[in-house]
């Protein structure tokens, strides 16, 4: 018994030790369901058709939408954030994410303790340019 126990404990140290360095070395944000729906939302209401025009995206498709792991692109959306104020939430305790369909790329504010309301969302160019800032 106490063999097994000190396996688990083995197993669960390692896997999260695993899981650390996996986030530190992609240097991505978490994958959220919500912050997908808010691409899938964005690419697909019809009154946010202005803006898909304006940004380009009109005709991006649900499928494509996938969650932003590569470091090097990670690290230029962080740094964009930090580079451009407008990017950068002014409340305490978000989360961004990251996430990419066609040659596009979508920044997901998502306030934690905040269920309801509105959060921020950008669109951004494929050469790492803003080409919209919305509330959605």
């Amino acid at each position: 018994m106490k063999n097994i126990l000190i396996a688990a404990l083995f197993i669960l140290t390692t896997s999260f030790a695993e899981s650390n360095i996996a986030n530190e070395y992609t240097n991505s944000t978490p994958s959220s369901d919500r912050a997908k729906r808010a691409v899938e939302f964005f690419l697909t209401t019809p009154d946010l058709e202005e803006f898909r025009i304006e940004t380009g995206t009109q005709n991006l498709l649900t499928t494509q939408i996938q969650h932003v792991t590569n470091a090097q692109v990670c690290s230029q959306l962080n740094a964009l954030v930090e580079a451009n104020p407008g990017l950068q939430s002014n409340k305490e305790g978000y989360t961004l994410y990251f996430y990419k369909a066609g040659d596009f790329y979508f920044i997901f504010h998502r306030i934690e303790k905040v269920r309801l309301g509105y959060s921020d969302f950008n669109v951004i160019s494929s050469d790492f340019k803003v080409l919209g800032m919305y509330m959605i």
